[in-house]
């Protein structure tokens, strides 16, 4: 996988010469690929589709943890014996959604390895990953990409843009290629709509149906409120900043309206209204239309 060719190389190499590590944690932002790059190298060193010899675990859509009932399930995979002689992998993404009774679990088969079994850990946030953990197994961090590596992952999966487009989600997205894949032309249309919102004072009826969709998902309006008062926070404190599209002008505009003071207080307040929007009832046409008048109105 792109972005991963070091690791892989790495890992191979380790493993041919058995010194492979049973235990690592492969650290990095979420959405850069760190599970599907896991389950291709233990697919590639077992060699074939005999997937009984690979086993993911992954927190439940319907719950908010890894639960320990999950790990327990594992005894049996620990103890068999491997399909063809080939080395069993066990990949848990991610290892900082585990509970402390599931991380607590998992800690027995980490004290005792077995052999020809490897574990690897996915973490998108360490500090939430228990120290007992940490200490027993290797810790492998992925750099973050660079607008070259973040571009070519986009090229390969067809979606194909300006340069300008890739520099802007790789920004909005900090850096995601899995954000940017399922939502990235989505999250472009609708915030050149936004800008062009505020060119005309006036909310884009395009925005406005998109968020009464059925199946549309809130988190891509968020993304794009949040991004768009960071935006404006950066411009006030510091003016070396990359701007796209329309930004410029829209900027000019919004400023223009307000004392930094009290844009400073309408962005806090926009973080709390998006905020409460997922613990309420509240209509989302409502609360979009609402954060573009303060913006605009104040």
């Amino acid at each position: 996988m792109i972005g991963f060719e070091n690791i892989s190389t790495k890992w191979t190499q380790l493993f041919q010469v058995n010194k492979l590590h049973h235990a690592i944690i492969l650290s990095g932002k979420k959405g850069i690929g760190k599970a599907s790059f896991a389950k291709e190298f233990c697919t590639k060193i077992i060699d074939d589709q005999n997937f009984s010899n690979i086993k993911i675990i992954e927190k439940l859509p319907e719950k908010k943890e890894i639960a320990i009932d999950q790990i327990r399930e594992l005894t049996g995979f620990f103890n068999h014996t491997p399909a063809l002689d080939k080395p069993r992998f066990l990949i848990i993404d991610a290892v900082c959604e585990m509970n402390r009774n599931s991380a607590n679990n998992l800690l027995k088969n980490l004290e005792e390895p077995k052999n020809g079994v490897y574990i690897i850990l996915i973490a998108h946030n360490l500090s939430k990953v228990l120290p007992t953990i940490k200490s027993r197994c290797y810790l492998e961090k992925i750099n973050e990409f660079s607008i070259a590596i973040f571009s070519e992952i986009l090229h390969r999966k067809n979606i194909n843009l300006s340069q300008e487009d890739y520099e802007f989600l790789s920004e909005i997205t900090d850096n995601s290629p899995a954000i940017a894949i399922n939502n990235g032309e989505e999250i472009i249309a609708i915030y050149q709509d936004l800008l062009n919102s505020f060119l005309s004072f006036e909310i884009q009826p395009s925005i406005l149906k998109k968020i009464g969709e059925k199946n549309f998902s809130y988190f891509n309006i968020e993304l794009i409120l949040k991004y768009f008062c960071n935006k404006l926070c950066k411009n006030i404190l510091t003016k070396n900043i990359k701007l796209f599209y329309q930004e410029k002008a829209v900027l000019q505009i919004i400023l223009a309206k307000h004392s930094h003071e009290n844009l400073l207080e309408i962005t806090n307040n926009i973080y709390q209204k998006l905020h409460f929007v997922n613990k309420s009832n509240l209509d989302k046409k409502v609360n979009f239309t609402n954060i573009f008048n303060q913006i605009i109105y104040g």
